[in-house]
């Protein structure tokens, strides 16, 4: 294709020329077969504005219109550590390492798992949750919260899911082995998960749920056994945990 047939883009000579503050029969001269008339390279930077097009293109050197889009450059973010102490607040001079974020996803830091609060969410040690710096959270949510840390004046930073329930905020793990706490004054929430980036689990992380569900379950089983041995119905079960619950609800939780 002609460098003048790549001038013709449902333009009219009158159009183009007005766009460019040329006359018409320049705009004629480049359009000839014999090129009677020759841009220069401003020129040609200006015609490829105008077409949004690349100077290469007009010149007949690529038959792409648009030069190949570089990818965006990798944002990286700060990597903490759950299980070590930061003076308040957190700094990025204080961060473990850094890293380069996944294509599509946006964050301000990530918090390397090392302990397993969250292993029945399928989090382990090892993993990355990438986090927004969010100053509050939403029930529900993962977040990471800086709790002090024995009076030291340093904060250590948890990973824990923010519920709201009748005594307030708590701060639940994702372990029935971890209990409960409440969010008490001095906690601050730095932030809410939005994305894992995780290892390949352990076998043994595997083995070790197995047991854990082994042993709950088993528990639970005599209780069944117990309520069919004494002719209880699960209705009648179901009841007396929601009578029993709403008499806890009535009795604040001691720390």
């Amino acid at each position: 294709m002609s460098f003048g047939n790549r001038l013709k883009r449902g333009w009219t000579q009158e159009v183009l020329a007005n766009g460019l503050g040329l006359s018409r029969n320049t705009i004629a001269g480049y359009e000839s077969p014999s090129k009677s008339r020759e841009p220069g390279l401003e020129m040609l930077t200006r015609i490829s504005a105008v077409f949004e097009v690349t100077v290469d293109y007009l010149l007949g050197l690529t038959t792409a219109e648009q030069a190949p889009r570089k990818p965006d450059p990798k944002m990286r973010v700060p990597v903490y550590k759950d299980s070590l102490t930061y003076l308040p607040p957190l700094h990025e001079e204080s961060a473990i390492g850094h890293l380069d974020l996944p294509a599509g996803i946006g964050a301000d830091f990530a918090v390397e798992v090392t302990g397993r609060d969250l292993l029945w969410t399928g989090i382990c040690p090892g993993d990355l949750v990438l986090c927004l710096g969010l100053a509050a959270a939403d029930h529900g949510q993962l977040a990471a919260v800086a709790t002090p840390s024995g009076g030291t004046g340093r904060q250590e930073l948890i990973m824990r899911y923010m519920v709201l329930d009748k005594g307030g905020w708590t701060l639940r793990a994702a372990n029935p082995d971890q209990a409960d706490r409440p969010l008490r004054p001095g906690d601050q929430v730095a932030g809410v998960a939005v994305a894992i980036v995780k290892n390949p689990p352990a076998l043994d992380t595997y083995f070790e749920l197995l047991s854990l569900r082994d042993v709950r379950v088993r528990g639970w089983n005599e209780v069944i056994l117990e309520a069919t041995r004494l002719g209880v119905k699960k209705e009648q079960v179901k009841s007396l945990i929601g009578f029993f619950a709403g008499l806890l609800d009535n009795h604040p939780k001691k720390d």
